[in-house]
């Protein structure tokens, strides 16, 4: 299976979490591609692929920087993405609780509102919590790849 992983990243931990994501993913033989969203046009997303985002969360709940000129173009072109399909994953720290996982909420709206198909539910995941970034995110993973295959 194609899959495209797309990570925004403030201080690194979501970009991590993204390679990390894709090397166990092409372990299982999927067809696997990881880019930072930074300069992503989302016109140029793949329509025959499973697109992944992992974005975490900066400031006041916005997407982080490099996922700025992506979040711009969804919001103020309105691209037709009625043929794509994605899924999603938020790292947040509900220590920061009005603003917990905010960045992913954004983009995942955003996508939606050009008519994206979302596959399964938002993945979240607590910095504050105990469960490794990592497991939780394999696990959620496994369970969108069975929705979309």
């Amino acid at each position: 299976m194609k899959i495209n992983i797309y990570h925004a990243s403030q201080l690194g931990m979501a970009e991590e979490a993204g390679e990390n994501l894709g090397d166990h993913l092409t372990a299982l033989d999927h067809d696997v591609a990881v880019n930072d969203l930074n300069g992503i046009d989302p016109g140029d997303l793949s329509h025959e692929a499973l697109n992944i985002f992992i974005s975490s969360t900066t400031g006041s709940g916005q997407v982080p920087d490099n996922g700025w000129f992506f979040m711009d173009v969804l919001e103020q072109q309105k691209p037709d993405l009625s043929n794509l399909n994605f899924a999603i994953f938020g790292l947040g720290d509900t220590g920061y609780e009005e603003t917990y996982n905010m960045g992913s909420e954004l983009m995942m709206v955003a996508l939606k509102s050009c008519g994206a198909k979302q596959i399964g539910e938002r993945g979240l995941h607590d910095a504050s919590g105990d469960e490794d970034v990592d497991d939780a995110i394999e696990v959620w993973t496994r369970g969108i790849v069975a929705l979309y295959s």
